[in-house]
């Protein structure tokens, strides 16, 4: 059966836009990520929303899109150590690693920070000395875990993957076979430039991104605009699926195929990459995302993200 078969490239701008509500309030929910010699990987409600492979840094992280409905929302974030840097190796965490996550929100269109859910630190000396710096309790360690709940509020309730089936309870090998021809079906399909085609894919993902953003329709437009520019380029070629795992998200109500190359470009993220002229005349990358899931009621598998 043909995914969302009433959407097609003229109309997903349109039907998406009919589903973005006016509310009283417009609530943002990010995470303010402060990360030092060390690397990460962020998940929120067991779903991917930031990867940082370098030497770290300070950053935001918008999180509406995996906030399906209000109510608790799980943090969890991974440590791994640097390794190679600028010619050195730093096989274990040091003395300065550190990692700071907290959960804010603002009024979306005022940018007025509104709460905060506490600052959450991995594991630091407290000196009771205020002239001596803190240091990495990690020091010597290669990984670390640490996780932190919050309550949202927000105006939308999304289905999304809500009551999609636990996939982890299906014959891991037979998925897998699945999933890879799921993954080579969407593949060509992004290759064949057919536009309908690709919104039909593209459509569930979009919808639950900029209805939780209450996106306007330039926005919509804009997000729509950038697939179409990729995969109109003239040197647009889809690249070969290789070099992958199988990974469950959201409690195992979503699956993907991510790479497992040691390229920071890619690592962790979707196989389904292509190769295209930018705007600069450059040739670039772009990942599609890809998410599975196969809904209540249903057999098959279908893009959600």
């Amino acid at each position: 059966m043909i995914q969302n078969p009433d959407i097609t490239a003229k109309n997903i701008v349109d039907k998406i836009e009919a589903d973005v509500k006016t509310y009283t309030e417009y609530t943002r929910y990010y995470l303010d990520v402060k990360q030092g010699w060390c690397q990460s990987e962020i998940f929120v409600n067991d779903i991917p929303v930031y990867q940082d492979y370098s030497n770290g840094g300070h950053t935001g992280v918008s999180i509406n899109h995996v906030i399906l409905k209000s109510g608790l929302q799980k943090v969890n974030y991974k440590l791994y150590p640097v390794g190679e840097y600028e010619g050195e190796n730093y096989p274990t965490f040091i003395n300065e690693t550190e990692m700071e996550v907290t959960a804010e929100w603002q009024d979306f269109y005022k940018h007025e920070k509104q709460g905060e859910s506490g600052v959450h630190i991995a594991p630091m000396s407290k000196p009771a000395n205020s002239m001596v710096e803190p240091v990495s309790l990690l020091s010597g360690k290669k990984y670390y875990e640490g996780s932190f709940t919050f309550n949202a509020v927000v105006p939308y309730e999304l289905k999304g993957w809500s009551e999609s089936q636990d996939l982890r309870k299906l014959d891991p090998k037979e998925l897998e076979k699945r999933v890879l021809a799921e993954f080579e079906k969407n593949k060509s399909i992004y290759q064949s430039k057919n536009l309908d085609a690709i919104a039909k894919i593209e459509f569930d993902n979009m919808r639950n991104q900029y209805v939780s953003e209450y996106a306007t329709r330039k926005d919509i437009q804009r997000g729509w605009d950038e697939t179409v520019n990729v995969v109109k380029s003239p040197e647009f070629e889809m690249q070969p699926i290789k070099d992958y795992k199988m990974v469950f998200y959201a409690e195992g109500r979503l699956v993907g195929l991510v790479s497992t190359s040691n390229d920071k470009n890619l690592k962790d993220k979707s196989v389904l990459v292509c190769h295209y002229k930018d705007k600069d005349g450059d040739l670039s990358g772009f990942v599609f995302s890809c998410f599975l899931h196969i809904p209540k009621g249903k057999t098959e598998l279908e893009v959600v993200r």
